[in-house]
């Protein structure tokens, strides 16, 4: 359940030793988005709180930064306009957003439903270029989002109350469709002002505005902000470095020396490592009818993945 970063146009390959290191951070990001949704689940069995991870990881990653941002790009911050403040805005209440639905659907569905699903985002992402930017749309596409349709509404349906997380597993698969379309649109708005704005500092005004939303969230549902067990703490502090920080980073790193469709295809690998870990460490077994219902999804993310058209 990786956050994607944005990024407009990957710079070209022109050494072995870029394309290798492209290759490394690239799995150092599958590797860490891969543990996400465990370490969520981690945590919750500790005690903790959905809405409170996301307000933890986010407030944490935002002071974290804060000394490299304030230290190197002091200037740059202060340069920022109106309209960039909107979308960074925008893009930090947004992640606040897709952050606490995916967290709280997990509580209801299992590994396999949430990493899947919340990988549908590429999808939204195309739909909201055709209908807000006006991107042609083509064929191909209609083939993916049929594939990706069909696989959703199988392991939506296909839920299996008794693995003891949550007693509605259709509320939880729609609250990991509800945090997949927030990741698209957290893309698309970021598009609006990244090319314009260095990594670390777009990453930091995301968290800090994420953050003071994700805490008015704490806040007025009354979720308890003290009291948790030393574990429980240990995995809120996982989630922020591995998550939050370090498969944002090395994704980013990836994207400026591999193309961006090889990128968001290998990613999807994601999903398999999530689910073999949580066999491993939950004894989590999917449905019969969730393994094709995610083959089905990720072999239409893969159509819509390669039916977009490449930054030059």
């Amino acid at each position: 359940m990786r956050i994607l970063p944005i990024e407009i146009k990957p710079a070209a390959l022109t050494t072995t030793s870029a394309h290798l290191r492209g290759h490394l951070a690239l799995a150092v990001s599958v590797a860490s988005g891969a543990w996400a949704v465990i370490l969520i689940r981690l945590a919750q069995n500790e005690g903790v709180p959905s809405l409170f991870i996301g307000a933890f990881r986010l407030t944490m990653a935002a002071l974290i930064l804060t000394p490299l941002v304030l230290r190197r790009y002091g200037p740059a911050l202060r340069q920022l306009n109106t309209s960039d403040w909107l979308h960074v805005s925008t893009s930090g209440i947004l992640m606040a957003l897709l952050l606490a639905t995916a967290a709280v659907g997990l509580e209801h569905t299992t590994v396999l439903v949430t990493a899947v699903l919340f990988a549908i985002n590429p999808l939204w992402v195309a739909l909201l270029e055709i209908f807000l930017l006006k991107t042609p749309m083509k064929q191909s596409l209609w083939l993916g989002m049929a594939f990706t349709l069909a696989g959703s509404i199988i392991i939506a349906l296909s839920g299996n109350t008794d693995l003891g997380l949550g007693q509605n597993p259709v509320l939880g698969a729609g609250l990991a469709l509800v945090g997949s379309l927030a990741v698209a649109l957290y893309a698309v708005v970021g598009r609006k002002v990244r090319h314009r704005i260095s990594l670390f500092l777009y990453m930091w005004l995301v968290f800090v505005t994420g953050a003071i939303t994700a805490i008015l969230i704490v806040l007025v549902s009354r979720t308890p902000i003290m009291g948790y067990s030393a574990m429980g703490v240990f995995w809120l502090v996982l989630i922020t470095l591995v998550t939050q920080l370090a498969s944002h980073v090395s994704y980013n790193y990836a994207l400026r020396r591999l193309p961006a469709t090889y990128c968001s295809i290998f990613g999807q690998l994601e999903v398999l490592f999530s689910t073999i870990i949580a066999f491993l460490l939950f004894n989590e077994i999917p449905g019969v009818w969730q393994y094709p219902g995610s083959l089905a999804i990720l072999i239409g993310i893969t159509i819509v993945i390669l039916s977009q058209p490449q930054a030059g």
